[in-house]
Formats: structure tokens, sequence, C-alpha cells
């Protein structure tokens, strides 16, 4: 009896602990990655009240930035490389951290701006406050209104969240932007490498390597963002491997480069696939239309995105991954219906095609060529670096896509002779092994993005536009370098890899993409001095401004006011005015460039402007504040309007136009 009640006991007092261990508690591998990402966040919440926008200089933001908010971004670069490499894959951790990311890093400036940065987008604000007071475009105006798909959407936002001018929220645009574009990212990701965490490692990837700046309010970032809507949609619904003469000499000499035979497969979870496993699929012809209707979005609001689109799927269609052939076909035809109407405009504005040297298309290019300050040139050096980084990354993850075993549902073509039939598991001896064809795919749209340079330079944007494009792709491949190889699975431990990976590209893209803060970000005083200018200048008189670096054309009536020029005209444009003091001897030059443009105009000098010549070095340190002086006691120029840091002065010629 002893025995027994001693069993009974004991059986007794193991019961508490046996229910407070069944108790659930917070598992490591979710709380590190949640905590990490929380105290990132706070952190960078707590910066934003130390940041001084006044100690930027030409190494842009990060002078102003505390150490807060270097501690908190790499605090998430942390959550996010922990999320990245657990045991068990957890996507969803991954795109929280991504997110946090997306914030901290281009969120921070709308946070601590009172007006959205980018002196070029407040063209973009005027064009959509035209159509908000006139309701309607007039083509005759500029080339916006021939491509006014973006600016009606900004037109109907604004109306129906009762905003009066998109300058209220247009500052957020490049985050709400850039927060779509990884999620789509993330799904091309996981339905090319078949691997959801892979997907949303392309996502991070995308987003730490993103300088170029083209995410802001402008219809480049909505028509980029609608195409890679389309590219899911082509994934899922039209790629159907078939072996042709293109893709065998393709498979034949990428597989001598990696020492693989490749093969072709259906991508997992596309419409080849769900019809194979007998799951409902949406009508081809509900699809087709709404590519087609993606894509007339598209080309009603960019001049170049329809074309990169349709050189990519032609690309993949040559290739033999996409079907049916025609609709390549279908979005080029789309695109240049759109042209036609307007091809004499463009030829006679633009020129179709500005060259076909890709070296001289692939240079960023200017009106002049400066000779900027030690952190401009830091900002330049960093992004090159970071597109080496990353298509190096993306090679790699290239490779080793390549290398891999072979997917199991590879098909090869039918011929007059014998039907389609599935590639064996293994090769045969004595022959290459197989390795997987299917990573050619974002191979070729990352080559097919490099097109553009051959015979446009995009206004000196070529090479950024090749890196926007073939981002998405070069951010997948490099995803699959960061896998562990055949054989290995995901391990916490493998954080301490991928991490330092993630600091690198970082550590690149703060300079790359923040190193122009300078320039991009405008004192709220600025924008109202321009809207003033807009609204209570004499109409048909001609704007002009020292430099570039003001924000023009930003309300509705910007219409009315000279010169007929997409750009508006800046005094340091003239090579006579450049890289030398300025004073009293230049007041006549002033007056002559005025004098072409009219009888009456306005000339703009401000501290955004001083700042450009500063570090772009065209002018000497305060040449543009002698220069305002001598005109200002030449007696021809009377002040206008002025704020802290705007003067306008109005101009009356003394004679008739030249």
């Amino acid at each position: 009896m002893r025995r027994e009640g001693s069993a009974i006991s004991i059986a007794v007092s193991c019961v508490p602990r046996a229910a407070a261990r069944a108790a659930p508690r917070p598992r490591a591998d979710v709380a590190v990655p949640v905590l990490l990402t929380g105290t990132g966040l706070l952190l960078w919440a707590v910066s934003l009240g130390r940041i001084d926008l006044a100690r930027m200089n030409d190494y842009g933001l990060l002078p102003a930035l505390p150490i807060t908010w270097f501690a908190g971004v790499a605090l998430l670069l942390g959550a996010a490389a922990a999320a990245s490499c657990q045991r068990r894959s957890r996507p969803a951790l991954i795109a929280l951290a991504t997110a946090a990311l997306v914030v901290a890093l281009y969120g921070t400036v709308p946070a601590v701006s009172d007006v959205p940065q980018y002196f070029w987008a407040y063209k973009h604000i005027g064009v959509t406050r035209y159509i908000e007071m006139h309701g309607s475009v007039s083509p005759g105006i500029d080339i916006y209104h021939r491509w006014p798909g973006f600016f009606a959407v900004s037109a109907a936002f604004s109306w129906l969240a009762g905003r009066g001018s998109p300058v209220d929220y247009a500052g957020w645009a490049e985050v709400f932007f850039l927060l779509v574009c990884t999620a789509a990212v993330a799904a091309l990701g996981r339905r090319l490498l078949g691997d959801a965490r892979l997907g949303q490692l392309a996502g991070l990837l995308f987003v730490l390597t993103n300088w170029v700046g083209q995410s802001y309010f402008a219809p480049q970032a909505f028509a980029f963002t609608l195409t890679l809507g389309i590219f899911i949609l082509v994934v899922d619904h039209f790629t159907e491997p078939r072996e042709n003469r293109v893709n065998r000499l393709v498979l034949r000499v990428a597989g001598a480069l990696v020492h693989r035979r490749l093969t072709l497969a259906p991508f997992a979870a596309t419409e080849a696939t769900d019809v194979a496993a007998g799951r409902r699929t949406p009508p081809r012809a509900a699809v087709v239309a709404l590519v087609v209707l993606l894509q007339a979005t598209v080309v009603a609001s960019h001049q170049l995105t329809p074309y990169m689109l349709v050189l990519g799927v032609a690309a993949l269609t040559v290739l033999g991954m996409v079907r049916p052939w025609w609709l390549a076909v279908a979005l080029a035809v789309v695109a240049a219906a759109y042209l036609l109407p307007n091809l004499d405009y463009v030829q006679g504005s633009f020129g179709l095609f500005s060259g076909m040297d890709p070296i001289a298309n692939a240079r960023t290019q200017g009106p002049f060529t400066p000779d900027p300050m030690p952190g401009k040139n830091l900002n330049g050096l960093a992004g090159q670096l970071l597109c080496i980084a990353v298509w190096l990354l993306a090679a790699l993850g290239a490779v080793r896509w390549a290398r891999g075993p072979a997917a199991a549902s590879a098909v090869t073509a039918p011929s007059a002779t014998a039907p389609a039939v599935a590639a064996p598991a293994t090769a045969p001896a004595g022959a290459r092994p197989l390795g997987d064809g299917r990573a050619l795919v974002p191979v070729v749209l990352v080559l097919a993005a490099g097109g553009l340079i051959i015979g446009q330079n995009y206004g000196g944007e070529g090479i950024l536009r090749v890196v926007l494009f073939s981002l998405p792709w070069s951010a997948i491949l490099a995803a699959r370098a960061l896998a562990p190889g055949p054989g290995l699975r995901w391990r916490p431990r493998r954080a301490l890899s991928v991490l330092p990976v993630l600091g690198v590209l970082a550590a690149l893209f703060m300079p790359a993409f923040h190193g122009q803060a300078a320039l991009n970000v405008l004192p709220a005083d600025e924008v109202h001095a321009a809207e003033h200018l807009y609204d209570a200048a004499t109409p048909g008189a001609a704007i002009v401004t020292a430099t570039p670096d003001f924000p023009v054309k930003l309300t509705g009536g910007y219409d009315r006011f000279g010169p007929a020029e997409q750009n508006v005209p800046a005094l340091l444009d003239h090579a006579e005015l450049r890289g030398r003091p300025l004073g009293r001897p230049d007041v006549e030059t002033v007056e002559a460039v005025l004098d072409g443009y009219g009888p009456e105009s306005y000339l703009v000098f401000a501290a955004s402007q001083e700042t450009y010549a500063d570090i772009y070095r065209i002018a000497p340190p305060r040449a543009l504040r002698s220069l305002e002086a001598a005109l200002a006691d030449s007696g021809r120029f009377s002040l206008w309007y002025s704020t802290a840091n705007t003067r306008i002065y109005r101009y009356r010629s003394a004679g008739p136009a030249t």
C-alpha cells in the first residue's frame, strides 16, 4: 500500500508539471522576428523627431539622421534575416519585416517634410490639378495631356478622398507604390521559384536595391506597378513551355555554360498545373481581356513602359515559355494603336530614337557636364556598386537555379513523328546531369530590359529605366542565390550569412537613395511661393528660374504661362552663365535671355536653387546671390513676391521681344 500510495502521489504531483509543459508558449522563431520588427519601427518613429533637415549637405539626408534611425533599420534587417531563415517557412514574417523596411527607408522624408520631395514631381501635380479644374485634358499643352491615364486616376482619387490638391498626399506615393510593387515581386518570385519564402525574400531584395527613385508620384510608378500585375497574369495563365528551334539553341548554349542539360517545365501554381490537377481556372478569354485592359491603361499613362512589357513578353514567347504567340502581338497592337496618332508630336518634340550608341545611351545625361561635390559623387558610385552587387547575386542565383535538379514535369515538344513526352528524371549514363531551364525566364527578362539602351537614352535616364525594369527579375534570381544548396535545409544559423548580404545592400542603398535628399527635399514656403506665382502672375508672361531645382507648373492654370516648352527654362541652362562668378556684368546677358521669352517675365531665385548650383558646382558659392543683387540694383527687376527662401522678380522688356 505504501508503494501504491507513493505512485499515486507521484502521479498527482506530475499533473501540474505536465499541464504547465502543455500550456502554449510564444514560439521563439515567431517572437524574435516580431519583436525585432516592432522595436525597429519604434526606434524609427522615435528618430523622426530628432531629424534635422538643416544638416543636409552634399551627402544628402545621412548627416541629418540620428543614431536611433540607423539602429532601427539595423533591427529591421535582423528581423528580415531571422524571418527568412526559419526551419519552417513563415513568409508572413518576412513580409512584415519587409513592409516595415519600406516605411523606414522610403517613408522618412515624407514623415518629416511638409511637402512632397522631388521638384520634378510638381509638374505631375499640376496636370492632375488641371484635370480637376477642367474635367478634361488639352493635348496641345504638353506630352502629359497626350498620355493622361495616371493623371486622370489621380484626379479621381483626389475627388473621392476629398483632397483639394495632390500636394496633400503625393509625398506618400513612393511608400504606396513600393509596398504594392514589393507584394507583386514576391508573388512573381513565389510563382517562378515555387517557394513562398523565396518569393518574399525576392521582395525584400527588391526593396533594398530599388535606389533609382522612380516610384514617386509619377506615371512611371503607376505604369510599372500595373506591368508587374500583367506579368503575374502572364505567368499564371500563359506559361506553357514548348520546345522550338530558338529555345533548343538557347538551352544548349546555356547548358554548356553551367554544365547541365537544361529542360523546360511549367511553373508551379499556374493554369497549366491547375488544369493537370483538375482545378477550375478562369476562362481564357476573360484573362486575355483583363491583360489587354491593363495594357491599355499602361499605354495611356506612360510612353515607355508598354514597350518594355511587349519586349519582355515577346522574348518569353520566342523562348517557348509563353503561349499563345498572339498575346505578345495583341499587347504590341494596343501600344502601337495609341502611339500612331501621337507619332508626329513625339517625333517632332523628342525623337522616337535618340541614338544608336548603347554606350552613350547608358550614361546619365543632362543639359551640362557638372563637376559635383564629393557627396554627390559618392551618391552616384553607391548606385553603381549596388547595381553591380544585385546583378552579381542574380548571376549566381541563375547558375545555382539552372544547375539544380530539373523539374519532374519537364517536357519535350511534339514533333511530326513523336508526341510530347516527359523528360527522364535522370540523365543517361555519360550525359550531363539534367538542369532547370526555367532559370532562363528571369534571365531573359533582365536582358530584355537592357534592350532599351540600344536606341534610346530616354532623356539621359535610359540606364535608370534599365535598372528599374530589370530589378524585379534580378531580385528573384538573387533570392535563389541566398537559398541553401541542394540537399540542405533552411536553418536559423543561416541568418549569419544572409544578414551580412542584406547589410551590404542596405549600406549601399542609403547613400544611393538618400544621397540626393539635399536636392530633392524642398522647403514648404518655396512650394507656397510657386503656387502664388501661378495663381497671381500676369497670364501670358514667361516664368524662368535660376536653376531647375524649383517646383514649377504645379497648379491647374500652369498652361497660361510661357514659354511653351516641356521644361521651364533656367538661367544656368545657358553656358555663358555657368562655371564663373556672376554679378553686374551679367545683367545684360540675363535681360537678353528673358527678352527672348516675351515682353514680361518672372524670374525666381530660391534656396533650393543655390543648393543645386553648389552641389553640382555649376557656379561658384554665392554666385547666384551676387547675380540676384546685381539684377535688383539695375532698376529693371522689381521684387514681386518673397518668402523666407524665395524671391520672385518681375521683369519687363525695354523693347519688342527678340
